[in-house]
């Protein structure tokens, strides 16, 4: 017999009362089984919570297979062990539905070693049974924070990418800006020069000439760079708006990913990493936020692994379609990874960088985003002390009624 610690809750159905004595006899010579009777099948307590139920074939004005059947209907008692006693006629009458892991016959009559025997086995079974059951449990709730990890994870790269285009616009729009205010201050002092010429009576035909000539010019550089700072304004928004968005849309492919690249001037100011976009032009219709994502991270992932410890580096994004599929082949001139490495490039939580911030799910953000939300294909070459190039595969059209899974959790 198996050793139990706490009592356990062994339920008998039966019609006939002598059968009834006989069997509690039987169970309980082992003092850690406690006998519950039921005549009939009728109001079962399913807020016990039985170890093993024993049915006797012949249950009077009650169906033993029919409550057999209600029983794997109850979510509390469906997974409990059921001892079926029966004789040989009936025996050969039951149907093959009911084998089951968790289910046993005992042939009539009772003998009372075989039945401790039986019943010894059943409820092993049981805890057995109630140990998978409390694993798979386990593995579905470690399934699920995996799975709220990524949402995580895939909304603060969102985040995060969404500050560098910030960073970025902020940087570059300071350029024609500062044009603006240098011309208009410019322009200031001249006014100030002429309006004193004026009023001492002292101003000629000459200088008015000059004056107008300086307003010309300084008025063209202050709306060039004004029409700059609105072209990148609205570049700005359509990345920033992708980046935050979970929309799909038609864009022209070579000039979104020079947008993008441009977003991550701060990350690249004050290096000599170079990031070139070359290959075909076309439009293509997908997620433009999962494909920013991408192309950040795959970037992002080569300045700080390809090109650690290294003050140049050669980023290459090129674009090639086939009709139905554009490839992005975005390589890089950096360090290159070992075989086990590359072998694991898409696992989450693989790092070569344990104990220095990594995380290990950049890669596997890229992968989820690419098959799941773009779906498409991606792989991985590289060569040590050669470089890395990432192979990017994805339909040119994306059917209007493919949602976006890796967004949408």
């Amino acid at each position: 017999m198996i050793q139990a610690q706490d009592p356990i809750e062994v339920l008998i159905v039966e019609s006939k009362p002598n059968n009834l004595c006989s069997l509690a006899k039987m169970l309980q010579r082992e003092e850690y089984i406690t006998v519950s009777i039921l005549a009939d099948g009728f109001d079962i307590n399913t807020e016990c919570s039985y170890q093993l139920i024993i049915i006797d074939q012949a249950l009077g004005r009650f169906d033993s297979l029919g409550f057999y059947n209600s029983l794997k209907e109850n979510p509390t008692l469906k997974n409990t062990p059921v001892l079926l006693l029966c004789d040989l006629d009936s025996l050969e009458a039951l149907p093959l539905s009911l084998l089951s892991s968790n289910f046993d016959i005992l042939l009539l009559p009772v003998r009372q070693a075989e039945l401790l025997m039986r019943v010894s086995s059943l409820l092993s079974l049981g805890i057995l049974l109630k140990q998978k059951e409390e694993k798979f449990l386990e593995l579905d709730c470690c399934k699920q924070h995996r799975l709220d990890l990524h949402a995580q994870l895939i909304a603060s790269e969102k985040s995060a990418a969404l500050g560098r285009s910030v960073a970025g616009f902020s940087h570059e729009l300071n350029t024609p800006l500062g044009l603006c205010v240098t011309a208009a201050s410019y322009l200031a002092e001249n006014s100030k020069q002429v309006s004193k010429s004026l009023s001492d009576k002292s101003l000629s035909t000459q200088a008015v000439q000059s004056y107008i000539d300086t307003v010309d010019e300084t008025l063209d550089i202050i709306l060039s760079s004004l029409n700059r700072s609105t072209e990148m304004v609205a570049n700005f928004k359509l990345v920033a708006v992708d980046v935050s968005s979970e929309k799909k849309r038609s864009f022209v492919l070579h000039d979104y990913l020079k947008r993008v690249i441009n977003s991550l001037t701060p990350a690249l100011r004050k290096t000599k990493y170079c990031i070139e976009v070359v290959g075909d032009d076309l439009v293509i219709d997908t997620y433009p936020g999962a494909l920013s994502q991408v192309i950040t991270n795959i970037v992002m992932n080569a300045i700080i692994h390809a090109f650690e410890g290294r003050e140049q580096g050669t980023i290459l994004i090129r674009v090639v379609h086939d009709g139905s599929n554009v490839h992005l082949n975005c390589s890089d001139n950096g360090k290159g990874m070992t075989t086990e490495s590359l072998a694991k490039v898409f696992e989450a939580y693989y790092t070569t960088r344990e104990g220095q911030g990594g995380s290990g799910l950049g890669t596997s953000i890229i992968y989820k985003l690419v098959t799941e939300t773009l779906q498409g294909q991606i792989s991985c070459s590289s060569e040590l002390g050669v470089g890395t190039m990432f192979t990017i595969t994805i339909p040119i059209y994306l059917a209007p009624e493919h949602a976006s899974p890796a967004n949408s959790n």
